[in-house]
């Protein structure tokens, strides 16, 4: 076990960035598939990589932190992208007496049109008057009005709304309903929100995703990452004063003792 230590510290430019990406792409799984937050833990663990395998050189660490969070980036980006091509999300949302499924179908893919879909369920029938969607990119919004969607009932009673958007410019959406209904003395008040469709191709996807996590992420890592370091060179350095013995004041010489008489 020692042995494997030491060969692990001996090769520390190789094995420090290896065990940060690793350890890192753990957490980013947890991140996307557990709790986000987890994603905040990456920092962390690239810092006690560097320290685990004694990579104690401040530019190498600030360099190879940056390195390493662009890799992970690159990670993230790709996980994101194969979760868009490989899925067809349905999002529900729970109210008080009433449920809503919303969904986009094609969700990916660049495609002539997309139908944007809201299911009401538990029974509850809501005012089309009272039921409008956006469509939104981080360059617009899209506004479909009640007068523009269409609705039907289908075989279980369910109340179904959807609009089919044709040809819209390539980008990453999302997009959410509203509704509102006042039926008797209840009043339904709610957002359908859901993500997609995504309608860039595989690869501009990747690049969107890319681009995205290194300006939302990879800069505020880098950021924890340095003060970390600062912090614990601050630490370190007052620790080695406190121990190191004080010095003995200096004697005066016997010749310019002798001089002085």
């Amino acid at each position: 076990m020692q042995s494997v230590k030491s060969s692990i510290v001996k090769y520390n430019r190789i094995t420090a960035p290896v065990l940060a990406v690793a350890f890192s792409t753990l957490a980013l799984f947890a991140a996307i598939y557990v709790y986000e937050a987890f994603l905040f833990t990456i920092p962390v663990i690239v810092f006690f990589s560097f320290h685990y395998t004694k990579l104690y050189r401040l530019r190498t660490r600030i360099i190879g932190g940056l390195v390493i969070f662009i890799i992970v980036a690159m990670i993230s980006a790709g996980i994101s992208t194969s979760v868009i091509y490989t899925t067809d999300p349905v999002v529900t949302d729970h109210y008080t007496d009433l449920s809503v499924q919303t969904q986009v179908t094609p969700y990916a893919g660049n495609y002539s049109s997309y139908n944007f879909t809201m299911k009401v369920m538990d029974g509850v029938h809501l005012n089309p008057a009272f039921v409008t969607l956006a469509i939104n990119t981080t360059a617009f919004q899209k506004n479909v009005t009640s007068d523009q969607m269409n609705y039907f009932i289908n075989s279980s009673g369910d109340q179904v709304f959807y609009y089919v958007y044709t040809n819209p410019p390539a980008d990453i959406y999302s997009y959410n309903f509203t509704f509102e209904n006042q039926t008797g003395a209840t009043l339904f008040t709610g957002f359908g929100t859901g993500s997609g469709p995504d309608t860039l191709s595989i690869s501009s996807t990747f690049k969107e995703l890319f681009i995205v996590t290194v300006i939302n992420d990879v800069i505020i890592f880098e950021i924890i990452l340095v003060a970390g370091i600062f912090i614990a060179r601050s630490f370190s350095n007052s620790a080695r004063n406190r121990a190191r013995p004080p010095q003995r004041p200096k004697q005066p010489d016997v010749m310019d003792q002798n001089n002085n008489q």
